[in-house]
């Protein structure tokens, strides 16, 4: 049975990776929730995984490589009070972190195939280079005859003809958030400006 946990990483190296080390100690302790451990037709057939400490073949983090940060201020936004919730940080995750995560996220993986998604905030706003290198890391890091796929999330107003060949090359699934026709959609996703 596949069990998919969602996290959400911010780009504070320290708490990224603490988050990391916890998914993965939790994955390896519960690793799904149940597990056929006697005869088919016993009334009582299913054994929770905690009690067989076999990790689930495969789960996703969400990875948030700008924190909160983003070049919109959509006034809905929650994330916008954040900021001040890490004042030393500078909310950009680190080419360590990164080789780290996904050097740990891959290598966690027992399935043929791990995904590996951004969302933010912006991130977008990481630029163009810290993708190529997620995508050469992973390269490096998958297991053999591992696929990988990869997802972004953004508002889109950064995207460039170079980004989008460079989701066509790599396969990126894009998702971009509207909020319905642009009569509503401008109303509250505004730039710093407040411009829709």
């Amino acid at each position: 049975m596949s069990i998919i946990f969602g996290l959400i990483l911010i780009a504070n190296p320290l708490i990224a990776a603490l988050a990391l080390l916890v998914i993965l100690a939790i994955l390896a302790i519960v690793g799904g929730f149940w597990q056929s451990s006697l005869p088919s037709g016993c009334l009582h057939d299913r054994t929770p995984l905690f009690m067989s400490l076999n990790p689930p073949p495969a789960f996703h983090v969400l990875a948030k490589p700008t924190g909160a940060i983003c070049n919109l201020a959509c006034r809905y936004c929650f994330y916008l009070k954040c900021e001040h919730l890490y004042p030393e940080s500078r909310f950009r995750m680190s080419d360590e972190v990164l080789e780290s995560y996904i050097r740990q996220y891959l290598g966690a993986q027992q399935a043929p195939e791990a995904t590996i998604a951004w969302q933010g905030g912006e991130p977008t706003l990481m630029g163009l280079e810290f993708f190529r290198r997620s995508v050469e890391l992973a390269e490096r890091y998958k297991m053999p005859g591992m696929r990988v796929a990869y997802t972004i999330q953004t508002n889109g107003p950064r995207l460039t003809s170079e980004w989008c060949e460079f989701f066509r090359e790599n396969n990126v699934l894009v998702g971009i958030s509207i909020d319905g026709p642009r009569s509503l959609h401008d109303v509250f996703r505004v730039d710093r400006q407040g411009r829709g």
